[in-house]
């Protein structure tokens, strides 16, 4: 029994003389935790990741406004070593130009386009390489805001091209035009119908000495100015696209301009401009009598320069939609199979190839040019002798006796141009009459298909038999101007 006791006694001392177990320490608080691990400026990006993994291990991330500014510091320090690391973009309120609302449909849309606008290929050159590869585009929150819009313009043009193909057809055309030689002449643009009508002046183009903001203004009010000119200009090119399809209404259902192709022409304000242009061009194609202008055949443009004179004014017009109905002609005269070949262009019916633009032109001004010589006092010529003629340079026959009283005066010549044009326009102006117009149209278009030409087709067309059928077309022709 004192045994047990005294062991009792020995085991209480024991547990008295044994000292309690120490407490765990608290861990530090998140300010102390953080001054203590950032107390090293020259940490690593993968050191600042870590730093950031363990505070979200440790809840800190709960309390956005303490853990916001912390991630947002340790974000920055990363980006500057590692600018596309995503995790250190995103803590920085940055976001990526791929993550646009739409932005992978906008994009392959860039990409196919054949008409890009300005914005799209700065779009591209900007941003290209970076999506191409695969690597995301980190935006700041304005910078989002600014592509976002920038894109949703670009996403508005190409819905455009899309709804009009002339539109598409005037963006191509219009890179082309800037690529090119034109591109030297500050211009303005305008669509009308299948033309696309060009004007560059001296007072387009941007003063690299001016100030900037002054500068940017006159052009704008410049750009006003002749874009309001060249509008008043087009309603000539729409009648002439109203012409063609009215009084040929076969023919242009055939043959109606490409909406995907379109008619340039390039007007200059500045006569040095334009003779400088076309001595770089080195052009065949001659002015025709009366005009201002030429078609150049290799391309299918058309040249003109604004006069300086306002009394020259309609002869301006007439020479645009001379040059425009030519224009189109051709375009009709192309060969389906073979683009090389224009029947127009092989047709050796001088008379008609003169006169029908002639005609149409006459059509659009008040007092038309055509005719004028008529009034002179020349017997009129066989019209079998005008319809011989196979081109500009072939004159031959083609001197006509003067009248007794020009004789008398010293024996004036009839003028082999400007006459002849006039009498080309006079037999189409005939031709085109009510009752005729539909022989003529049969006659248009084997012209412009490459079926028929030539007298013994003119008589078949026209149904004129032997001497008399001559005489009979002449008297009612020349019968229109007595």
């Amino acid at each position: 029994m004192r045994l047990v006791v005294l062991l009792a006694f020995f085991a209480a001392c024991a547990e008295e003389a044994t000292p309690p177990a120490p407490e765990a320490p608290s861990p530090p608080d998140r300010d102390t935790w953080w001054n203590a691990e950032t107390a090293d400026a020259a940490l690593c990006p993968r050191e600042l990741r870590a730093l950031l993994a363990e505070g979200r291990r440790r809840g800190y991330e709960g309390d956005q406004e303490w853990w916001g500014r912390r991630g947002a510091w340790a974000a920055e320090r990363i980006l500057e070593l590692d600018p596309d690391d995503v995790e250190a973009n995103a803590l920085s309120g940055r976001r990526t130009l791929q993550g646009i609302e739409g932005f992978e449909d906008t994009w392959r849309r860039i990409l196919e386009t054949r008409a890009p606008s300005e914005q799209i290929a700065e779009l591209l050159e900007q941003y290209g390489p970076w999506v191409e590869e695969g690597r995301p585009v980190f935006l700041t929150a304005e910078e989002f805001e600014v592509e976002r819009a920038r894109l949703g313009e670009a996403r508005r043009y190409l819905d455009g091209l899309d709804r009009d193909p002339g539109y598409a057809a005037e963006q191509r055309l219009v890179l082309q035009v800037k690529a090119s030689a034109h591109g030297k002449y500050p211009f303005v643009h305008l669509r009308a119908g299948p033309f696309l009508l060009f004007y560059a002046a001296r007072d387009l183009a941007r003063d690299p000495e001016a100030a900037p903001a002054e500068e940017e203004q006159r052009l704008v009010g410049s750009r006003e100015i002749r874009a309001k000119r060249l509008a008043e200009w087009a309603s000539v090119h729409r009648e002439i696209i109203e012409d063609l399809r009215t009084l040929y209404p076969e023919t242009w259902a055939a043959r109606a301009p490409d909406p995907q192709r379109l008619i340039p022409q390039w007007i200059f304000g500045e006569r040095e401009w334009y003779e400088d242009f076309v001595s770089r061009v080195r052009r065949d194609d001659e002015e025709a009598p009366y005009r201002l202008g030429f078609v150049h055949s290799a391309t299918g443009w058309a040249y003109l320069c604004e006069p300086l004179e306002a009394k020259d004014s309609d002869l301006f017009l007439e020479s645009a939609a001379y040059l425009g109905a030519l224009q189109i002609l051709r375009l009709w005269a192309r060969d389906t199979k073979d683009p090389t070949v224009n029947h127009w262009d092989r047709s050796e019916d001088y008379w008609f190839k003169e006169g029908l633009p002639a005609f149409l032109a006459s059509r659009r001004v008040k007092s038309a040019i055509e005719g004028q010589v008529l009034r002179g006092p020349w017997e009129k010529p066989p019209l079998s002798l005008v319809m011989q003629r196979r081109g500009p340079l072939d004159r031959r026959e083609f001197f006509l006796t003067p009248a007794e009283d020009a004789l008398e005066q010293g024996g004036l010549q009839f003028p082999p141009d400007s006459g002849f044009t006039d009498l080309a326009w006079l037999l189409v102006r005939h031709l085109n009459g009510d009752e005729l117009r539909p022989r003529f149209e049969r006659f248009l278009r084997a012209q412009v298909d490459g079926t028929g030409r030539g007298m013994a087709f003119f008589e078949e067309c026209f149904d004129i038999q032997g001497l008399d059928g001559w005489d009979a077309l002449q008297r009612a022709t020349y019968a229109s101007i007595e």
